[in-house]
């Protein structure tokens, strides 16, 4: 059973269940994993579906393998031939969107990848947005289960604008929602369902992380009797600020306190006046100017 979210019409449509095309994975048979991969790669060719699955399960690896597939299949098809790597990646770039709701995921997925932000400007201009829509052969959107109403919206106006559009959709629907975002879960909503064609693929073996921790956050989301309250501390304190441990901020702070206090003021010539000797730490100087 599905629904629009937020409204009260509901209505019967299944998805299509597609398991893991893999029992068990062997790492070091490197082999059987590459022709494993290749059939689900060939199996999955042309389609749109969704990726359901923990972290370290190889959603990210796979959409890559799905979409470098797709690419070979659209150069063999039109008989394409570039004279250098730098032109093919850039028709490749025109024909692939890579999307994601923060800049940490979109990092991870492809240098030519963007944020929902990002991408919202590309769609102010309707003439420009209905003719680059139409260009695109595949959109990848990651952490779907941290996507906003205002994102999902942003795939449904490409799909609109393009029919034909391929969507691949991976996430894991037990994390956390949303930061500071209380409205309605898109988990088994028309617009999740309609952008998939109703298929999505449960990949349940660990491809990545440590196997200790993949059981034991197997068993957690199962909802077995482990009880996590007794490995939480009851009161925690702390005077450690760990954002001055980002080697960014060590290098911000280690520049500032470089600098004289007057060579401060002179570069800010309306900074609030306030005692040197008060605020002589580099950090607080930098953040009072």
């Amino acid at each position: 059973e599905h629904y629009f979210p937020g409204g009260k019409f509901r209505f019967a449509r299944r998805f299509q269940d597609i398991e893991d095309f893999q029992k068990t994975f062997n790492k070091d048979d490197v082999d059987e994993n590459a022709a494993q991969t290749q059939a689900f790669v060939e199996k999955m060719r042309g389609k749109s579906f969704a990726f359901e699955a923990p972290a370290g399960t190889g959603k990210t690896f796979i959409g890559r393998a799905i979409v470098d597939d797709d690419w070979t299949e659209h150069k063999r098809m039109q008989n394409t031939k570039f004279d250098s790597d730098e032109e093919e990646q850039k028709a490749r770039g025109e024909r692939y969107l890579f999307v994601a709701p923060t800049n940490q995921a979109k990092n991870l997925l492809d240098d030519k990848a963007m944020t929902f932000d990002h991408l919202q400007g590309r769609l102010r201009d309707p003439r420009r947005l209905t003719r680059w829509a139409k260009s695109l052969r595949v959109v990848y959107a990651d952490e779907v289960s941290m996507m906003q109403a205002e994102h999902w919206e942003v795939l449904n106006v490409l799909k609109h604008n393009s029919p034909t559009l391929r969507f691949i959709l991976a996430g894991d629907w037990m994390q956390h929602d949303p930061v500071g975002y209380d409205g309605p879960s898109f988990q088994g909503s028309y617009i999740y369902g309609q952008l998939v064609d109703w298929r999505r693929v449960k990949l349940t073996c660990n491809r990545r992380g440590d196997a200790l921790s993949f059981a034991t956050n197997k068993a957690v989301r199962a909802k077995s009797k482990i009880d996590l309250a007794q490995f939480l501390p009851r009161e925690s304190y702390t005077c450690l600020n760990i954002t001055r441990t980002h080697k960014t901020r060590k290098a911000v702070i280690s520049e500032v306190g470089k600098l004289h206090v007057a060579d401060l003021l002179v570069a800010n010539p309306n900074a609030p006046s306030f005692d040197v000797i008060t605020y002589s730490r580099p950090l607080n100087l930098a953040r009072q100017l």
